[in-house]
């Protein structure tokens, strides 16, 4: 039979063409890139085995029959590995990673292993092929065993895209039946006309289909190497609908903004690819994402790495955010904070989980810090107690309370301290040990202050407290108030509206007060004293 090799050249062309185009792309190794390579190597490899086989049988090659039975061995072999790497591909194109799923990993190799555990053994079975007396090649009884395991292959990717239909999506299930007919009707022509060599030529259009059913990797890869933020989001909905577990290290960096227009954008992003390069390195398996300018996601499936594991390369990448990073010019050290969050337990749902990374990554953690959920939960409390004093400035909603002063000496009530309190209609009532300091880190005290004294100072005139015995009312007064300029003065122009005279208003400050030493705060200090208002320390 004379065999024609000219589909089999152009394959071997078209698929060094495809691996060109794939190396060429450093930044492509995803397992579906990683599995889609090796798919387009072991179809050019099968080409090439055929190619010198049919030398071997046309006798354009006189070897022994050793080396028939060998190259027609590595032929077939590499022949039937093109059907499970096809699955491969589909299941990766899922986002299913038969190294996490037993079930998958079990129906594609075990078939495969027996496939080729006939093949090697054929020599001394002669079930596959065997080589006659005259050294001619033939098929034997059981050659077409292997077209059942190719027919088993097909099965499973028809119910692969059955079963994850609504992740592949409609033009990816069309593409794939697409694909699967041509295997098949390729198979069929084979059969009917053995001497038109044509499966792998099919088999190389195949895969560049699958190559056109993904994205391109810059749509899926910034410039450190990371994936998108949308990638993320896509990918971790899909850990959600398998019910998997997994491991979410969120690493936030700080001043890359800086960094950039220090040193250039170019020296920048070979620094953060270096940095996502460790990250790949250190947790393999795993995808790496970077979700905006300065936080950086790493998804750990839990099947891949136990928790203890999880827990030690914590403390790893905690330890080597200590350490300089390198790329182009740039060789330093990036401050940074790590969080370990694990799902589904720290976000039942997929909202959950959207919810939580919009929290982490607008958190103000600290740097060089190994960050706690718990500390989130923290800041999250801050948050809204913060929002509630907000809302209660804005409406008004703060209220002073008095609490009475009871002189011994004259056997009656002479004077109250006045309090403030804020009761929130969502979270309740609020303690002023919780929201004042919050209220100064936030630069809001000034603010509450004049609320409380403009308060006092109507309330005194409106009840006319004098004429009810009572002589002053304390008011405490924050060091932060009177770094205001204009505070002593803005205060007695409100004492002035409401009448009040300066012996009733007694101020009390900390002791911690009393050693500040800044111009303003001194000026307005003096400026209530010389006015005739008392002060006096408060927590002595």
């Amino acid at each position: 039979m004379q065999y024609i090799l000219s589909f089999e050249y152009i394959t071997v062309g078209f698929c060094l063409f495809l691996l060109y185009i794939f190396f060429q792309n450093r930044k492509s190794g995803m397992i579906y890139y990683r599995t889609n390579n090796m798919l387009i190597s072991m179809i050019m490899i099968t080409s090439l085995m055929d190619i010198f086989t049919v030398w071997i049988i046309d006798g354009r090659l006189i070897v022994g029959n050793g080396i028939v039975y060998l190259f027609n061995m590595l032929f077939l072999m590499t022949l039937n590995c093109i059907p499970p790497l096809f699955l491969l591909c589909v299941l990766s194109l899922a986002d299913i990673d038969i190294r996490k799923n037993r079930i998958w990993k079990s129906l594609i190799m075990i078939p495969w292993g027996v496939d080729l555990f006939l093949i090697l053994t054929t020599p001394m079975t002669g079930l596959i092929f065997y080589v006659d007396e005259q050294g001619t090649y033939c098929h034997g009884k059981g050659f077409f065993m292997l077209m059942g395991f190719l027919c088993y292959y097909c099965i499973i990717n028809v119910i692969v895209s059955i079963f994850y239909r609504k992740i592949l999506g409609v033009w990816r299930i069309s593409y794939l039946v697409i694909c699967m007919i041509l295997g098949v009707l390729t198979q069929l022509v084979q059969v009917a006309f053995p001497q038109l060599l044509i499966q792998c030529f099919a088999m190389a259009i195949i895969s560049s289909i699958l190559i056109y059913m993904t994205k391109n990797p810059d749509e899926i890869f910034d410039q450190s190497g990371a994936m998108y933020a949308s990638q993320f989001y896509d990918n971790v909905l899909v850990s959600y609908k398998q019910n998997e577990d997994f491991n979410l290290l969120m690493v936030r960096f700080y001043d890359l903004e800086l960094l950039e227009k220090s040193f250039g954008e170019e020296d920048f992003n070979l620094l953060l690819r270096s940095v996502v390069s460790y990250f790949n390195s250190s947790y393999p398996g795993a995808k790496v994402y970077r979700l905006d300018e300065r936080n950086f996601a790493i998804h750990v499936h839990a099947i891949l790495h136990d928790q203890d594991d999880i827990t030690q390369l914590h403390r790893e990448l905690i330890y080597r955010l200590q350490a300089p990073f390198k790329g182009g010019n740039i060789e330093i050290v990036l401050p940074g904070s790590v969080m370990l969050l694990q799902f589904p337990f720290d976000a039942p749902t997929f909202e959950d989980f959207k919810n939580l990374i919009d929290r982490v990554s607008r958190a103000d953690n600290p740097k060089n810090s190994d960050w706690l959920l718990e500390d989130l939960n923290a800041e999250d409390e801050k948050d809204a107690i913060l929002k509630a004093v907000k809302n209660a400035m804005e409406k008004e909603f703060f209220r002073v309370y008095y609490q009475p002063i009871y002189s011994t000496r004259e056997k009656k009530i002479v004077a109250a301290e006045a309090l403030i309190r804020l009761f929130d209609d969502e979270i309740g009532y609020i303690s002023p040990e919780v929201f004042i300091p919050l209220a100064e880190q936030a630069g809001l005290i000034d603010r509450i202050g004049r609320f409380v004294f403009r308060e006092v100072c109507r309330f005194y005139a409106e009840n006319n407290l004098q004429d009810k015995g009572i002589d002053y009312i304390e008011i405490n007064l924050s060091p932060l108030q009177c770094m205001q300029y204009e505070m002593a003065e803005d205060y007695l122009n409100i004492m002035k509206k409401w009448g009040i005279r300066v012996n009733q208003i007694n101020f009390e400050i900390t002791e911690t007060a009393t050693k500040t030493e800044n111009p303003v705060y001194e000026h307005n200090i003096n400026k209530l004293v010389n006015s005739g208002i008392a002060l006096s320390l408060d927590d002595y």
